[in-house]
Formats: C-alpha cells, sequence, structure tokens
C-alpha cells in the first residue's frame, strides 16, 4: 500500500438512502444543527458529520423529521458517538425532544457518553443558562435536564431497560452489532411508538454473523422496504484488498483530517486478525471475528483454470492430516506456480482412520509428490506408520531425502498456520474452490500461544483440510527456498 500523508477519507458513504427533495434549511435541520455545532458549542462538525446531518436529518411536508430510525455504520473512532453526542445536546436545549434515551452494550459506556454531554453543556455558558440545576449523577439514576423541563438519560441493553421509561423522542442505540437478540432493541424501541415525531439513532460498525439486529436493518434498508430508515454505510466493498487505500477511505471519512491517519491504519492491519480487521477499521460483515483465515481474500483467489492434478510441469508436494475426533482425513498439495504465487488442491478425504490407513499410500503413488509432510504431535499420528510407509514407497524423493516423510512440529506448526493465513491475505495462494477445503477455512479459529498462534482444532468442527492444505503450501514453499539456494550455488 502506498502509504501517504495527503490520503483522505471519503465524505460521501459508500452506500446511503437517496433524499427525497433537495436539501436546503427549509427541507432539512441538518443545517441548523450544524451552525449550532460551529457557532455555539465551537466544536464544529467534521465535514462527513456535516453531510450526515444534512441528509439524515430531512424533514417532511409537515415539518417532522423524514425518519424515524437512523443507521449509521462507520469504521470505529471515526467520531460517530460524538456525533451523536452533539446532536443530543442540540435537540435535547433547543426544545425539540422531551426525553433522551442513550444505550449501549455496556452500561459504562452509554454513561460515558452522557457525562460527555453533560461536560459539552458546562463548557458553553449559553446552555448552561438553560440548563435544569447540575446533573444528576447517580449511579442508575443519570439525569441531564434543560428549563423546558427537557431531559437526557441512559438505559442497559436489556429486556428490562424499557421498564419505568415513558415515551421517548430520541434513542441512541450505540454499538448495535453486539445485539445478538431482538430483545433489548424491541424493548427500548417500543418506547417510541407514542412519539409522533421520534428519532431512534442506532451506530456500529460492521459485524459477523450473530449480529441479529444490525444484520436485520440493514438488510431492510437495503431493499428500501421502509421509507422511514435510513443508512449511512462507510465501508469498503466486499472482497477489496486489506491493504486497499480506496478501500481504507470509503470505511473512514475522518481520514486525514485530523482524527485518524494511515500509517495508525497500517499498524492495525499488521497487528489484527484479519476478520477484526475488517469489521472495526474497513467496516466489512465477517462470518466469525476470530477466523484465523481472512474468507474474503480465500474466496477471491478462487481459480479453476489450473489443475495440479493434471498439470505434470508442477513439483507438487503433499501434507496430510487428521481431524480431533479421528473422523475425517485429508491428502492436500501444493505447488508453486511462479511470481510468489502458490496453487493447493485436496487430493483426496477419507471418513475414518481406517479408509485413510488403507488408501492413503494409493493416493500417493497415484500422484508422484515431491514429498508427503505430516504433523506427529497432532492426530495424525494415528496413522504415522501409514504416512512413512507412503513416502517410502511412492514419493519421488527430491526433497528432502528419498522415502523421507517430512515431519511438521515444534516452531513449524506456528509457521504454517501463520505464514498460510498471510499469503492468503496476500492473494498469493490460489485454489478451485472445493467446497470441502471452503468449509474447513471458514470454520477455523486462532489458538494463541504466547506471541504466536496456530488453527484452534477444538471447538472448530473438522479443519483437518485447512491443516493439510497449510502443511502442503508451507512445504512447497520451502523446497522453493532449497531449490533457490542449490541453483545459486553453482551460478
Amino acid at each position: 500500500m502506498a502509504e501517504t500523508d495527503d490520503v483522505q477519507g471519503c465524505l460521501e458513504p459508500r452506500i446511503w438512502t437517496p433524499n427525497l427533495v433537495e436539501l436546503t434549511p427549509e427541507t432539512s435541520l441538518g443545517f441548523k444543527f450544524n451552525a449550532f455545532c460551529r457557532d455555539l458549542l465551537g466544536r464544529p462538525n467534521d465535514p462527513w458529520q456535516e453531510w450526515l446531518s444534512i441528509h439524515a436529518l430531512e424533514l417532511r411536508p409537515d415539518g417532522r423529521f423524514r425518519y424515524r430510525t437512523i443507521l449509521l455504520l462507520v469504521a470505529r473512532q471515526n467520531g460517530k458517538t460524538e456525533w451523536v453526542k452533539k446532536l443530543i445536546v442540540w435537540l435535547l436545549f433547543t426544545g425539540r425532544i422531551h426525553l433522551a434515551v442513550g444505550s449501549a452494550h455496556k452500561l459504562g459506556m452509554s454513561r460515558r457518553t452522557w457525562e460527555e454531554a453533560c461536560d459539552l453543556v458546562q463548557a458553553t455558558p449559553e446552555l448552561v443558562a438553560l440548563r435544569a440545576g447540575m446533573p444528576r449523577k447517580q449511579m442508575g439514576l443519570e439525569a441531564l435536564r434543560s428549563t423546558h423541563g427537557n431531559e437526557y438519560t441512559i438505559a442497559a441493553s436489556t429486556k428490562d431497560a424499557a421498564r419505568g421509561i415513558p415515551g421517548c423522542d430520541f434513542l441512541h442505540m450505540d454499538e448495535l452489532r453486539t445485539h445478538v437478540d431482538f430483545e433489548a432493541w424491541s424493548a427500548l424501541t417500543k418506547t417510541q411508538m407514542a412519539r409522533p415525531n421520534a428519532l431512534c439513532v442506532a451506530t456500529s460498525n460492521a459485524g459477523d454473523d450473530t449480529s441479529m439486529v444490525l444484520n436485520a436493518l440493514h438488510g431492510t434498508a437495503l431493499t428500501g422496504t421502509d421509507p422511514t430508515l435510513f443508512l449511512a454505510e462507510y465501508s469498503a466493498p466486499d472482497g477489496c484488498r486489506l491493504d486497499s487505500v480506496e478501500a481504507a477511505r470509503q470505511a473512514n471519512p475522518s481520514l486525514g483530517r485530523g482524527r485518524l491517519s494511515m500509517d495508525a491504519i497500517t499498524a492495525a492491519r499488521a497487528l489484527d486478525p484479519p476478520a477484526v480487521f475488517r469489521t472495526e477499521v474497513l467496516c466489512q460483515r465477517v462470518m466469525a471475528l476470530d477466523s484465523a483465515v481472512d474468507a474474503d481474500s480465500w474466496l477471491a483467489s478462487t481459480d479453476a483454470a489450473v489443475s495440479l492434478r493434471t498439470d505434470t510441469n508442477l513439483t507438487r508436494i503433499a501434507c496430510v492430516d487428521v481431524s480431533l475426533d479421528g473422523n475425517h482425513v485429508t491428502l492436500a498439495c501444493a505447488a508453486a506456480l511462479g511470481g510468489g504465487r502458490y496453487r493447493v488442491e485436496v487430493v483426496a478425504a477419507w471418513g475414518s482412520l481406517g479408509e485413510a490407513r488403507a488408501a492413503l499410500g494409493y493416493a500417493c503413488a497415484a500422484h508422484d509428490f515431491a514429498a508427503l509432510g505430516w504433523f506427529p504431535n497432532g492426530p495424525g499420528a494415528a496413522i504415522g506408520h501409514e504416512v512413512r510407509e507412503s513416502a517410502r514407497a511412492s514419493t519421488i524423493g527430491i526433497f528432502p531425502h528419498p522415502g523421507e516423510s517430512l515431519e511438521l512440529a515444534g516452531t513449524a506448526v506456528a509457521e504454517v498456520c501463520q505464514g498460510f493465513a498471510a499469503m492468503v491475505a496476500g492473494r498469493e495462494v490460489g485454489h478451485p474452490g472445493d467446497p470441502l477445503l471452503n468449509a474447513h477455512v471458514a470454520a477455523a479459529k486462532r489458538q494463541q500461544s504466547g506471541d504466536t498462534w496456530r488453527f484452534m482444532r477444538r471447538d472448530s468442527g473438522h479443519v483437518d483440510a485447512l491443516w493439510a492444505a497449510a502443511g502442503a503450501v508451507y512445504l512447497a514453499r520451502k523446497h522453493q527456498d532449497i531449490q533457490y539456494d542449490v541453483s545459486n550455488s553453482y551460478a
């Protein structure tokens, strides 16, 4: 990725609900809100927040808000909570709402936003004059009140959160991706049913397949079936490379404007698991946050044009692995394609140790692999004898020694797993899209060990196809390194 200091985020979301009319001070309250932040608070909205304010606060002909629900999706640390905090203060102290309620996945987070709103009011003399006494900060009874009789309080994100809350004009639900069921959503939003000009603002970065409420609202917004739902989605497009500058710009509208830098994004990419980086920094939905292999990069590397089974000009190296329960065994092979790219395929798979013991030697002999690797310190130990015999009987032995199986153990295991994940993220590993391998890649999670990690076998289902594929690619790379060293020694 080209690291530059002048890269700036996109001000307009990649996906958003179009306005019905030309947006002017007469058709959107966003203009007044932006002026309030700039002229009274002395804390102007960021350029993307100004755009959001104007579009999200569009008015109906009768002067009410066009939308009852605003869904804002944007990567972490871009200022979404800051925008909501100022919006609540503006609505509260201009008398546009009677009751505002803030909620987050942790009550401490909603309390923090509430306290920051109190500090914002305290720092603005004009608002202090409109404040009804000091904020009540007693735990569970938090209240910021204006002389109009309006109030801002907080509530927990639980099914009982709405008990005792009267009609709510403004509801903020932060970190919507953490809602794995509709209990809190239903309880809190129902407090707005009888309010004629209610507004619910739901903010989040992208989630995973467990983010039930977020995914449901997002799907509805994309279909356009609810005219009262506004979507502003600052996100990178599906399938983008992790190191794409344009992807970072689309998900981070504050980039290069004093809040976020490319250096910070680059550092996050180096340290985060791919799935975490996609959700937190690129605002992309993933299957699971703890995925060991970046699913988007894996699927984007599908290529059926090459076949290791038929191309005899390629040096094919195999690896075999066994599932933790012993009910699945996979033999995979890999080869270097040149230019730093590799190809991996599943050669055979068996549903029991008995089947694998009987067929492994035949499968190896049929494909003339240059070498056969395995993981002796894992469940593969159950077929260790067959692996060694298959290597003696069938491998052509150019690497490392004729008839010798290659044992992947010790520090090599972390190298196999982490190296494979990094290569997939860099689109350096092609594959035919085999359903078995795809499923095992999708199921894999990380098992941390100190500063390194490996593919987790326990609680991940069958992942032996991934282990075998990663081992084969590792050995294919090792073979390339040996060939390079030999050729240079005699150059």
